[in-house]
């Protein structure tokens, strides 16, 4: 018998957008939250003030959010959306995320492990100081109980 479920996964990040030095390029700092999972992006992230930031990172869920009994493997999609705090808008409305995200599997198909390209049309280099990164993974997860 053909089942779906759904998981709702948060991942929160505490980030951090530095000058490097007056170069005009940001340094992107994250600190995962290990309650809900892990989220990493690349240490250097250029100022984008003026066309869209790519960044390539991993994603990482609990195995018993992913798994069934018996260490059942479940087929899973996900979805990833997300906007973006800072400490001088602490309402984030100007700094609202809308991203064009791609998700795929890593080689391994390890289902705790997704490598996530993120198309960021927020301007990042345009804000500095603490903010507060805030993705929801929603997983649908397919499976056959039969």
């Amino acid at each position: 018998m053909a089942q779906n479920i759904e998981y709702n996964i948060y991942a929160r990040i505490m980030a951090q957008l530095e000058n490097i030095s007056g170069t005009g390029d940001y340094n992107y700092r994250v600190v995962p939250d290990d309650i809900y999972g892990e989220f990493k992006m690349p240490e250097e992230v250029p100022k984008g003030q003026d066309h869209p930031v790519l960044c390539v990172g991993e994603f990482r869920t609990s195995s018993s959010l992913m798994r069934r009994r018996n260490d059942f493997e479940i087929p899973v999609s996900y979805e990833i959306w997300g906007y973006i705090r800072d400490s001088k808008d602490p309402m984030g409305a100007a700094l609202k995320l809308e991203s064009d995200i791609r998700i795929a599997i890593a080689g391994d198909e390890d289902l705790n492990h997704l490598v996530t390209e993120m198309d960021f049309e927020t301007s990042l280099g345009a804000h500095e100081g603490l903010g507060i990164v805030l993705f929801v993974v929603r997983a649908t997860a397919n499976y056959d109980t039969a």
